[in-house]
Formats: structure tokens, C-alpha cells, sequence
């Protein structure tokens, strides 16, 4: 079965939510996306809370996990991330996009999930803490964590 290399930079980069969410994913490795940045463009209201996104941002590195997904695991990404594919992409939360992620020296294309941007919105504690904890168990620089937690 073919595999896709996906990126996670939110609360999928928390290996146990990942394992739950596509048990037959498997972690390549981190890896940065540059000149971007986390943010929370659109808001969920049953969990009070800002979701991940990222922007544009020159000079930042946006970093994250890169997973290998295949069929099975993709179409669950797709119902959690509220992406259908070949709906007009405004009606979608997130829209699959291919990006360039920098790993061990080395570009891999990965798929990426990008929001469609609502405004700019807080994360609740609770998902912020899991942002950080898939940061912090996946060895993402010290510095971006740091830079996470000071979020709220």
C-alpha cells in the first residue's frame, strides 16, 4: 500500500493521539517548514478553543513531525481535519496542501493540512498543552517549545 509523507504541526504531533487517530501511521522523523508560523485561525466551538494553522511569516521556522500515512490513515486525517476532497475548498476546515519540509538537511515534499483562515483566536489551555507535549516528546527545539508555551 502506498504511503504519504504528512506533517503535523498541531495537536496531531502527540504520538498517542496519532497512534489512536491512524494506527498504521509511522514517524519519519521532525523537520521545520521555513518562513511560517503557528497560529489559530478558525475556532471549535465544542472545545472552547482556537485550532492550529500556520501563516506566512519570513525569517521563522515552523517545526513539526512527518508521519507516513497510508489509505487507511488518510481518510481518517481527512474526517478529523473536515477535508473533502473535490468540495470547493472554502467549505472545507483544512485543505490538503503539498509543502516543503526541511529534514536532516534534506527537503521532503509532505502533504500538509492548511486552515481556512476565520480570524485569529486563543487555544484553549487543554489544546495547547497537547501541542506542546507532542513538541516536547518528539525532541522539537528547545526554543519553539518555549515559543509555544508562551501562546496564551
Amino acid at each position: 500500500m502506498s504511503k504519504i509523507p504528512y506533517f503535523a504541526y498541531g495537536s496531531n504531533m502527540n504520538l498517542s493521539q496519532m497512534l489512536e487517530r491512524c494506527p498504521h501511521s509511522e514517524k519519519i522523523g521532525i523537520g521545520f517548514m521555513n518562513d511560517a508560523e503557528v497560529f489559530f485561525p478558525s475556532f471549535y466551538e465544542p472545545w472552547n478553543s482556537g485550532m492550529a494553522g500556520y501563516k506566512s511569516s519570513p525569517g521563522n521556522k515552523m517545526w513539526g513531525v512527518i508521519f507516513n500515512l497510508d489509505e487507511r490513515d488518510l481518510e481518517v486525517m481527512r474526517d478529523y481535519e473536515d477535508y473533502v476532497p473535490g468540495r470547493e475548498a472554502h467549505l472545507n476546515n483544512y485543505n490538503e496542501v503539498m509543502v516543503d519540509i526541511i529534514s536532516n538537511d534534506e527537503v521532503i515534499k509532505c502533504m500538509t493540512y492548511e486552515s481556512i483562515i476565520t480570524g485569529n483566536y486563543r487555544p484553549s489551555l487543554k489544546y495547547l498543552q497537547g501541542i506542546i507535549h507532542g513538541a516536547t516528546e518528539n525532541n522539537l527545539p528547545e526554543e519553539y517549545i518555549e515559543k509555544l508555551s508562551q501562546v496564551l
